[in-house]
């Protein structure tokens, strides 16, 4: 899979190449006034692979499941001010695009129903963050960060760090 963004950055340069089990992952980063991010991701076989989306989703799910079970209060205030900073609309694009990105990634992984179920649940958040039913979002939001225990949160914390672990283990 080749990839490309553009925008505008101050001098950075930096390249990185990652030997996974049958992936090579080529990270060339040039940042000179016009910022340049390209990767590529091809399996050994010469195939390009969604694989590296899967290692970075899992790995997400598990630092935030690690955070949320160890530094429980903190995690929820982080989240409670990322939240209450950005926008709805900017909010129901990350899950939207998270799904579709899980659907296509599907086939890299070695149970691909699971993980595009994941990208379904994925749209569906997008979805309902974007169109907010009878004000459902803010009641939710509402009730996550003030209804729920420590153990609630904690337990969602084991949840996410047992989702990451299975993504990362089932990586073709």
């Amino acid at each position: 899979m080749q990839s490309m963004v553009s925008g505008y950055a101050i001098v950075v340069v930096s390249s990185l190449r990652f030997n996974l089990p049958d992936t090579v992952v080529d990270l060339s980063i040039a940042f000179v006034q016009n910022c340049t991010i390209t990767s590529t991701v091809v399996n050994k076989q010469g195939e390009r692979s969604m694989a590296w989306f899967l290692y970075l989703i899992s790995v997400v799910w598990i630092a935030f499941g690690a955070c949320a079970i160890l530094y429980t209060q903190e995690t929820r205030d982080m989240a409670k001010m990322l939240l209450s900073k950005t926008s709805r609309p900017v909010l129901s694009a990350l899950p939207f695009a998270a799904g579709i990105l899980l659907i296509i990634s599907a086939s890299s992984s070695g149970h691909p129903w699971i993980i595009r179920l994941f990208g379904v649940i994925g749209l569906l958040k997008g979805a309902f963050v974007y169109l907010n039913p009878q004000d459902m979002y803010n009641t939710t939001i509402s009730w996550y960060f003030e209804g729920l225990s420590e153990q609630a949160h904690r337990f969602f914390g084991i949840i996410s760090v047992i989702l990451g672990t299975a993504v990362l283990s089932w990586v073709i």
